[in-house]
């Protein structure tokens, strides 16, 4: 364990007095690539043997033709490029970007947005390898439906022997109402046992997931009701095992009432059966915040909402990560400035106060910014964002100060 990764170091008066936890304070330390990645949407992904995966999408030299391309990072070391896929008639959107996950094996999943052959619809391509070194399988469409509708918000966990659990997001042909659906991306590379999770959903929030040490998984979204409320909401069930999910459980219950999608989707991040979900939200009471929730037990009690930042410059697009070894959490949001917009992060210890907030990246502060990702290091926590005005991807590492 690094001493740098300590979360608080008791402070104790010459009296005597009950120690006093330090805040945690982050520090920011740029990633320098060589040569520096060109492209947009980059999205973090960890896989068991200690590797952080790296993907991004950009415009091949062929007009109309898109790529998502590859690269691993261990111990401050990065694997060479590789294109994963590319093709043309992609759909390359800001909020919902291509997603990525590896197993045990060295196998992976990989997924897209792909325009319908006709009509105004798009749905999740998807392609996978079976281990380590194997080629990687034609690329398939994940969901059963095949309808020129909206399918997305893809989130992917490995689920181990070559199988892996996708949720997704679903309209109709008449519109809404979308539906939260998963199922199972078996080891022959087939889609399976999907089933329907959420029949009522916010259209364009992102969703999330975790697989908890129960075997079950856990995903979070925001919720839709008729009366427009828009809720974070978690659901809990074995990938596979139909009968098992369990009924939506709300987290906070702040009624947020909107009448358009806030694109903004809550986060997930577990250490074990301790469990984060931070989210973005709005009420008449509080306004627009950032929130953090935490749970001891695998998510199925939830302690009091923690709010981070809030006001009116606050945009939301949340991520966050864990420390392992009782580590802090820290949370990413991004804020509006007088010149475009900056990448904030804060640490939350699991027992003790918050530290500052640390503004560590400058953007434009538009949609081309899309939403910045983080991901667990052995060196700290790793944050990847696009700069839309240089048109690469940028990376650093979040670390912790040691207290004085």
């Amino acid at each position: 364990m690094l001493c740098n990764l300590l979360v608080a170091l008791p402070m104790l008066a010459q009296t005597g007095a009950t120690p006093v936890p330090t805040p945690v304070r982050l520090t920011f330390e740029p990633i320098a690539l060589e040569p520096g990645i060109v492209g947009h949407t980059p999205h973090l992904s960890s896989g068991p043997d200690g590797k952080t995966h790296l993907i991004w999408m950009s415009a091949t030299e062929e007009e109309g033709e898109t790529r998502v391309s590859h690269r691993a990072w261990k111990e401050g070391v990065w694997s060479d490029s590789q294109v994963l896929a590319q093709g043309k008639r992609w759909f390359v959107n800001w909020a919902d970007f291509p997603q990525y996950q590896e197993d045990n094996d060295g196998g992976g999943v990989l997924s897209w947005l792909a325009h319908a052959e006709q009509g105004h619809g798009y749905g999740v391509m998807f392609r996978k390898r079976r281990e380590a070194g194997a080629a990687w399988s034609m690329p398939q469409v994940l969901h059963e439906d095949r309808e020129a509708v909206e399918h997305g918000f893809v989130s992917l966990v490995a689920l181990g022997e070559g199988r892996y659990f996708a949720n997704w997001l679903q309209s109709t042909k008449d519109g809404p109402p979308t539906a939260l659906r998963g199922g199972v991306i078996g080891s022959d590379g087939k889609i399976a046992k999907e089933s329907v999770l959420d029949p009522l959903v916010c259209d364009c929030c992102g969703t999330d997931s975790i697989l908890l040490p129960s075997g079950n998984v856990l995903v979070a979204y925001r919720n839709r009701s008729e009366e427009e409320f828009r809720d974070i909401q978690v659901v809990r069930g074995t990938p596979g095992e139909a009968d098992s999910w369990k009924a939506p459980v709300t987290i906070t219950g702040e009624r947020w009432k909107t009448a358009t999608c806030p694109v903004n989707g809550p986060a997930l991040a577990s250490d074990g059966s301790f469990v984060a979900l931070a989210y973005f939200t709005g009420d008449r009471r509080k306004g627009t915040t950032v929130r953090l929730v935490l749970s001891r037990g695998g998510g199925n009690r939830w302690m009091p909402a923690k709010i981070l930042t809030g006001g009116s410059n606050v945009l939301g697009r949340v991520d966050v990560s864990i420390m392992p070894d009782k580590g802090p959490v820290v949370v990413t949001w991004l804020e509006r400035t007088e010149d475009g917009a900056q990448w904030c992060a804060r640490a939350v210890p699991r027992k003790g106060p918050m530290g500052p907030v640390l503004r560590f990246a400058h953007v434009s502060g538009g949609r081309k910014d899309g939403f910045l990702q983080t991901r667990t290091t052995s060196e700290g926590v790793m944050a990847a964002w696009t700069d839309s005005e240089k048109g690469s991807v940028q990376l650093g590492l979040l670390k912790f100060e040691e207290p004085d």
